[in-house]
């Protein structure tokens, strides 16, 4: 049914390379745009005035989770409650998420956690198995399967975003004295 779908793209609100998103995380580093400061412990810059100071940048990329196997449910809804065969990395929430799709009790939904990879942490996501139990409320009492193609596993995942930190420090002795 998703392929059936024709889609109509508009242009979108971000830049469309990649090098253009590191330029805008870079611009990022000024006063200006600064929106909060975790730490100001002590006199920093007199600390770093006279002293041989390291400069490093850290940056991490976009990434997307790509499991190696592909995100999966087996999600079974009758009048008792709901049981689930899947492989998660939150199995407390899972039940309450199922619970609130099926319209029971969280303590109503059986879960079997099956072994699976971690999927670089996209089995913290619920929507192959909310989507599942959506299913298997229509189908009462019937096992639904529901196992998504590697490219409706990619469309599903929240991918992680860029980030960047900039440090300056001194080392003394072998021990960090500025950060």
């Amino acid at each position: 049914a998703a392929d059936a779908i024709e889609f109509d793209w508009g242009a979108s609100p971000y830049p469309p390379e990649q090098d253009q998103h590191w330029a805008e995380v870079e611009a990022s580093f000024t006063e200006e745009r600064l929106n909060m400061e975790w730490r100001h412990d002590g006199d920093v810059d007199a600390a770093l005035d006279g002293a041989e100071v390291i400069t490093a940048e850290y940056r991490a990329p976009y990434v997307a989770h790509q499991p190696l196997e592909p995100l999966n449910a087996i999600v079974r809804v009758d009048d008792s409650g709901a049981e689930v065969w899947a492989n998660h990395q939150r199995p407390g929430f899972l039940k309450t998420k199922v619970a609130g799709v099926a319209g029971i009790d969280a303590d109503q939904v059986t879960f079997h956690n099956q072994y699976g990879g971690g999927s670089f942490g996209h089995r913290l996501e619920f929507e192959n198995i909310t989507l599942a139990t959506e299913i298997a409320v229509q189908m009462k009492g019937t096992p639904v399967k529901l196992t998504f193609s590697r490219e409706e596993d990619f469309c599903q995942d929240f991918g992680r975003q860029i980030g960047a930190a900039r440090m300056q420090g001194t080392v003394r002795y072998g021990k960090v004295e500025t950060f």
